[in-house]
């Protein structure tokens, strides 16, 4: 199948060959082809005939199923993909169907699941929304809401479970801008990835009211037959948020965000707030150890236990943590049900790092707890530590002793030798939703360690360089001194007159590797606002207009989020004008009516015969040219089977005739029984001649005699 798209503008055009496409529909049927005029009905069988490198599109609807994704696709031909039909709603509900699983998939690779919303997993003893086990790689879960996974009794049901249960690594997952909320994980998590799982990225997931856990990264269960196989590793967990887990069991100690017993994993950028715990690094399992962990520049605030937790909890009866990072993290108001732990606790632990970051407590002062025997070569330094209580109340619990007054606690430790005590000035501590950014003139700024180097790639909580100027500042934010210079619109310029809808639109660079918010409007005030892009790397913008009147347009530069005003408005008038082309049809298409495949033609469409001329056609044909006036410039869209050689029957004298599927040079083009006696000739607001014939394009051409012209450009076909 081939999509074929005409430009009504000059007669430009763009195609492309289209990787094969299935699609399910509620009105479908399984025993239909799976094509979008004979879709499939139920999720179960595009799942049981999807092939590798295509795309199923859902259409709209309630999908009342649970199934097993039994089909995989390759590194060769590429992903299986599933996902809604354009901008339809897609839910996939359990009610009322047995089985653990909404959607297990098993021993698969190269399988993205995209935009459903799955919900109703009822009455489970172990089940999940989306399961993921065995070996495998390159699978991707995107876009997806989950919700209402219910457990029956003291049953786990989670939203998202990622099990390397196999020797084979589960390598290169993707969990991004998942929705997951009104979940029972239980004893479990509600998004987890646990066992043999190498490479990993659970980036900008939404996770809220669940029972336990809200993001689990695990070690050491057993899930892998191998041990030294059995840790998630080698991952990024960033740009998450996690509000209101909380556990019903041992106390309520639910982390938003946990790593137990992983190793080399990256915690960046998250939100953790009103859980039980806002970011655990720990190691449950004995014999384990936990290791390479990097915590940094998270937002941690009104948990309910403590902000962030580091260690084994009971060593040696559970395992250790080693050589761990906690970096340019804000921990502010946590321990609100006062338990002691403060903004940080700290257990079994060796070998580890407490730099760069902001710790305000809540009205009880306790600043840190670090348990009795926590292991040594531990170092606390450059951190900024605030209590509302002053200095002098302050608490500390280091190793079984209780220092009260922040200076007491630096010299009877050995530690903090550069950290501050000092309020941080943050903009609002106005709870629940506190703005925990640095005012200017915060003591944060520029505090943090002096040998500081930001990782590659590394940013502040708002995607900002996390360094500006020579020393890093304090905390999850960076105060970026930065002015973002205004760009100045080029064309059209200002009152200008346009006659085609295809415009684009230009303007001068800002700083180096800006970005651009461009917006055109149909009023002076942009409260009616028809192009809005904020996404431009580029100088430039392609519109297409469609209704005749006057437009104003502008732009704004961002670079790391710091963003100049909107440059000077300009105004333009568009004034279209109807057209004539010529035009074919190069594929193989189930509906040649005229007004199915240009449905916004204002004429008929007119063929040529030397004996008849002009006559009016409902219906058009291969290897043939008409006529067809557009009353503006627009894009058509044909969707066939492609054809890659045809022979045209002419007559003597003119002809008017079509294309095949794929550019052909006019040298190419041979002929039977007669001679060509003319170029090839094209109309674009007058008649050109042309070298290349294009698909979509008609093309006048005279010949001797009757005969045959034969088009071949099977040298370009495409798989």
């Amino acid at each position: 199948m081939k999509v074929l798209s005409l430009i009504i503008f000059c007669l430009m055009f763009s195609f492309a060959h289209s990787q094969t496409e299935y699609f399910v529909s509620p009105t479908g049927s399984d025993s239909n082809s799976g094509t979008e005029l004979q879709p499939w009905q139920t999720l179960r069988k595009a799942f049981n005939s999807a092939t590798a490198g295509s795309t199923v599109f859902v259409k709209g609807g309630i999908y009342n199923e649970k199934d097993t994704v039994n089909v995989s696709g390759n590194s060769v031909d590429g992903f299986i993909t599933f996902r809604p039909f354009e901008d339809d709603i897609v839910i996939m509900d359990g009610t009322g169907k047995t089985g653990d699983q909404m959607i297990l998939i098993e021993d698969k690779s190269y399988i993205k699941i995209i935009g459903f919303e799955i919900r109703n997993n009822l009455n489970q003893s172990f089940g999940s929304g989306i399961w993921l086990k065995g070996g495998g790689s390159h699978i991707e879960f995107r876009n997806n809401t989950i919700l209402d996974m219910r457990r029956t009794g003291a049953g786990d049901c989670m939203a998202i479970s990622i099990y390397g249960t196999s020797n084979t690594p589960l390598s290169n997952i993707v969990v991004d801008s998942n929705i997951i909320y009104d979940c029972e994980p239980g004893h479990s998590e509600a998004l987890t990835l646990n066992g043999n799982v190498d490479t990993f990225w659970v980036t900008n997931n939404l996770v809220h009211d669940v029972n336990n856990i809200g993001i689990d990264m695990i070690g050491g269960e057993g899930t892998c037959p191998t041990p030294s196989l059995d840790a998630v590793r080698n991952g990024i967990c960033r740009g998450n948020i996690v509000y209101n887990a909380h556990s019903l069991y041992g106390g309520g100690y639910a982390a938003g965000i946990y790593v137990d017993g992983g190793i080399n994993i990256i915690v960046e950028n998250n939100k953790s707030y009103s859980n039980d715990v806002g970011i655990e690094i720990g190691c449950e399992n004995q014999g384990r150890v936990s290791s390479g962990m990097i915590v940094r520049n998270n937002l941690v605030f009104d948990n309910d236990k403590r902000g962030i937790g580091i260690g084994g909890y009971d060593y040696p009866a559970t395992g250790k943590v080693t050589t761990t990072n906690i970096l340019n993290n804000t921990c502010f108001n946590n321990d609100t049900e006062g338990t002691g732990a403060g903004e940080l606790i700290i257990e079994y632990t060796e070998g580890c790092i407490i730099k760069n970051n902001i710790f305000y407590s809540t009205s009880q002062n306790r600043l840190m707890t670090t348990t009795v025997g926590n292991a040594s070569g531990n170092v606390f330094d450059y951190n900024l530590w605030f209590a509302p209580g002053g200095t002098n109340l302050a608490t500390v619990d280091y190793a079984g002793t209780v220092y009260t007054g922040f200076n007491n606690y630096k010299t009877g430790t050995g530690q903090e030798a550069n950290s501050l005590f000092a309020n941080p000035m943050f903009v609002s501590t106005s709870l629940p939703n506190p703005d925990i950014h640095l005012q200017d003139g915060s003591p944060a700024i520029d505090a943090g360690d002096p040998a500081f180097v930001p990782a590659l790639g590394e940013t502040d909580y708002d995607g900002n360089p996390r360094l500006d100027n020579s020393r890093v500042d304090c905390g999850a934010y960076e105060i970026v001194q930065l002015i973002v210079s205004v760009p100045t619109l080029l064309r059209p310029e200002d009152n200008a007159v346009l006659t085609s809808s295809i415009q684009t639109m230009l303007w001068t660079s800002s700083e180096s590797g800006a970005t651009y918010h461009f917006q055109v409007a149909s009023d002076s005030l942009f409260q009616t606002v028809i192009v809005n892009d904020s996404t431009i790397v580029d100088t430039s913008k392609q519109i297409q207009l469609t209704i005749n009147g006057t437009y104003f347009w502008r732009v704004k530069a961002k670079l790391n989020n710091v963003k100049s005003n909107w440059s000077p408005m300009r105004k333009f008038i568009y004034a279209s004008a109807n057209k004539w082309f010529l035009v074919s049809v190069p594929l193989r298409v189930s509906d040649p009516r005229t007004t199915t495949l240009f449905p916004n033609a204002i004429s008929d469409a007119f063929s040529f015969d030397n004996d008849a001329g002009y006559t009016i056609q409902d219906s058009l044909e291969n290897g043939i040219g008409y006529w067809l006036k557009f009353g503006a410039d627009q894009t058509s869209n044909i969707t066939g089977d492609s054809i890659y050689a045809d022979t045209l029957e002419v007559v003597e004298g003119w002809n008017l005739i079509g294309t095949i599927s794929v550019p052909l040079q006019t040298s190419a083009i041979i002929t039977e029984g007669t001679t060509l006696q003319s170029d090839f000739y094209e109309f674009e607001s007058g008649y050109n001649q042309t070298e290349t014939v294009q698909p979509m394009k008609g093309y006048w051409i005279k010949v001797s005699s009757n005969g045959s012209i034969i088009l071949n450009a099977n040298v370009f076909k495409r798989n």
